[in-house]
């Protein structure tokens, strides 16, 4: 599996301060890898180190298979960081011009990408606006304009549902699955737990400034499967009672061997139309990694 981004035993310290603790992070080539965890845990640390805007006390990073450089970084990669990053003295479609030629666009695709792109974000009225006069939901359009009008290889998103409504929060769901559908690749690290598990592929879970969890979520949430079955049937309850079922709002919820579990419903004659496995949603497995003790 070829590595869009490769982090191997990562330490970092600010001072007494210790970010990051053998970190290792493995994302894969394409689909969308969600970096979680609660403040503090050294997730926009560890995107930083990845793009080589700050330099690991110990570890090894590979960024599209090369050492993070510059060079990599401004034609390869989109970066949203978590601090808006847009220049306030300068009108929308300057901005996106100006960056389209950092990243290596003739000023003509810039000038065309940028007007597609101020289209896309519902800013064409506002194209010849100072980016200081734009709301803060206005600028974080703006910067998501910015990090994908090149079309990158590879886009990282720290935070970058901060100041969104609910349709730009569904438009930029939009954009990420566009990213995937055309081969890149999209690191997402937020704190809205719901936006991850409709988008992400992979997930790796941080905490404490190390990895506590690194997998699909497939495989976290059948990883962390505590046996409970969701149940619905036509006839007698007495058989799941016994077994320690109870009532829910949707039919019955019990725990234990599902083999077993059914067995014991032909034993009692029972016609079933629902036994489903209650999954933890990716929020429980967050939360029960990082809650305090």
């Amino acid at each position: 599996m070829r590595s869009a981004l490769t982090l191997r035993g990562v330490d970092r310290s600010f001072g007494e301060h210790r970010a990051l603790c053998d970190v290792s992070i493995d994302v894969h080539a394409g689909g969308v890898h969600a970096l979680l965890g609660p403040n503090g845990s050294g997730k926009s640390t560890s995107l930083r180190i990845a793009l080589g805007l700050l330099k690991p006390d110990r570890g090894e990073v590979r960024l599209l298979g090369e050492v993070p450089s510059g060079r990599t970084r401004k034609l390869r990669v989109g970066y949203l960081p978590e601090q808006r990053s847009v220049y306030v003295e300068m009108r929308c479609r300057d901005h996106l011009v100006f960056i389209g030629r950092m990243r290596g666009l003739d000023r003509a695709e810039a000038r065309r990408r940028a007007d597609q792109w101020l289209d896309t974000m519902g800013l064409s009225e506002r194209a010849r606006a100072y980016a200081k006069e734009l709301s803060k939901g206005m600028q974080q359009k703006l910067a998501i304009a910015s990090a994908l009008l090149h079309e990158p290889e590879l886009v990282i998103l720290d935070e970058p549902f901060n100041g969104l409504d609910p349709v730009a929060q569904g438009l930029l769901e939009g954009l990420v699955d566009a990213c995937t559908e055309r081969g890149a690749t999209v690191i997402l690290c937020t704190h809205l737990i719901e936006h991850a598990e409709r988008l992400a592929d992979r997930v790796t879970l941080l905490a404490q400034s190390r990895v506590l969890a690194e997998d699909s979520i497939v495989a976290l949430r059948q990883a962390a499967f505590a046996g409970w079955y969701e149940v619905d049937f036509e006839g007698s309850a007495e058989w799941i009672a016994g077994l320690g079922g109870h009532k829910t709002e949707t039919g019955w919820a019990v725990q234990g061997d599902g083999k077993l579990l059914l067995g014991r419903a032909v034993e009692h004659d029972v016609a079933l139309s629902r036994f489903e496995a209650m999954l933890p949603s990716l929020r429980q497995i967050v939360v029960e990694h990082t809650e305090s003790p």
